[in-house]
């Protein structure tokens, strides 16, 4: 808010942000990046990560344009993608946030797939499997977790994704 910083504090400023759960302030300083630094592929890749949470097609976008400065994040981009396509052919927008959380988990950003996760027992306070992946998140992510698991438990006892997550 105060103005541009050094180039290489707007990363660290987007992970503290994030790690403090400050997720509107965590994307602002990763648009701040963005548009101080418009040719590094991270600040892409940060960005749309970010957007993720509040538009799948916003945030593809920033991580395509991502891989297109660093072949190197392809797979990532194209994984990405085809989560978001195999998501939008779901009807249920808490089964939207799931698959996406799941994949940005695997693809090795485990705090945006609890960040999703949470979403998809937002919309669904009843989806088990959505707590169930949610409380282990958090818990891979040093927020303990256990109360999520045992939310889903409560929901579906005979899960067994719920009961093998527990």
């Amino acid at each position: 808010q105060a103005g541009e910083l050094p180039l290489d504090q707007y990363p660290l400023l987007a992970q503290q942000l994030l790690a403090a759960l400050r997720v509107i302030d965590a994307e602002s300083a990763a648009q701040a990046w963005l548009a101080a630094d418009p040719a590094n592929p991270h600040a892409h890749l940060n960005a749309g990560l970010l957007a993720l949470l509040r538009s799948h097609e916003a945030g593809l976008a920033l991580v395509e344009q991502a891989a297109a400065l660093d072949a190197g994040l392809v797979p990532l981009a194209r994984s990405l993608s085809a989560a978001v396509a195999r998501a939008q052919l779901e009807s249920d927008p808490a089964y939207q946030q799931l698959l996406l959380g799941r994949e940005a988990a695997n693809l090795g950003y485990p705090l945006i797939g609890e960040l999703l996760c949470a979403q998809a027992v937002q919309i669904n306070p009843a989806y088990a499997e959505a707590w169930a992946l949610l409380g282990e998140l958090q818990q891979r992510n040093g927020r303990g977790g256990l109360d999520a698991l045992e939310q889903a438990l409560a929901l579906d006892p005979e899960s067994t994704l719920v009961r093998s997550l527990l």
